[in-house]
């Protein structure tokens, strides 16, 4: 019981270690985030979302790569910064900073891909997709190499984050289950990989 503790505490130390080492890149990340949204809305009245993902329409390819910095509105916005952090701070307790870039750069090509080929025709942006990956990125985690430290790291994911595995149900026209489901696989694949 003790080591089990001593072995929770150890992995909750490497979160906070995390959030400050890396808080920075990922709080830049976000303020890129909100600059985009600010001049999407101030400037270009919305027309940047034309740059989302458009399913099986070639012009809607160039979405894959900009999606994940649209969104809908400052709620949207909100929600996806704080999930971005907090899971991105686990995915960097879990691997290297190099291979989070890989990984990251595979969640926006994996689930954009996926999203343009398969999704509904409409048009589907914002981050939740990629956040998904890294969800699912860190469950899979946990069975792949299992070790103390990556099975905590996944209970905690779930205890948090558990109702994530809602948005990739149908629920709401609005909002892009394809993108969730399709980035949920993907952080499931890179776990794999």
């Amino acid at each position: 019981m003790t080591q089990i503790l001593a072995n929770t505490t150890n992995v909750f130390n490497q979160i906070a270690d995390s959030f400050t080492k890396h808080a920075t890149f990922l709080l830049i990340i976000i303020a890129i985030g909100f600059a985009v949204h600010i001049v999407n809305v101030l400037f270009f009245k919305r027309r940047l979302n034309a740059l989302a993902i458009r399913s099986r329409k070639p012009s809607g390819l160039i979405g894959i790569i900009f999606a994940p910095w649209l969104h809908g509105d400052f709620g949207h916005l909100t929600v996806n910064a704080i999930f971005f952090f907090v899971l991105s701070s686990m995915c960097l307790v879990i691997v290297s900073f190099d291979n989070y870039i890989k990984l990251s750069l595979f969640l926006i090509l994996g689930t954009g891909l996926l999203t343009w080929a398969f999704a509904r025709r409409a048009i589907h942006l914002g981050a939740s997709g990629v956040i998904m990956g890294y969800w699912g990125f860190i469950l899979v985690s946990a069975i792949q190499h299992p070790s103390a430290f990556t099975i905590i790291t996944a209970v905690v994911c779930v205890f948090y984050f558990g109702t994530m595995i809602s948005n990739v149900m149908p629920t709401d026209p609005r909002h892009s289950w394809e993108s969730h489901l399709f980035g949920c696989i993907s952080g499931i694949i890179a776990a794999f990989i």
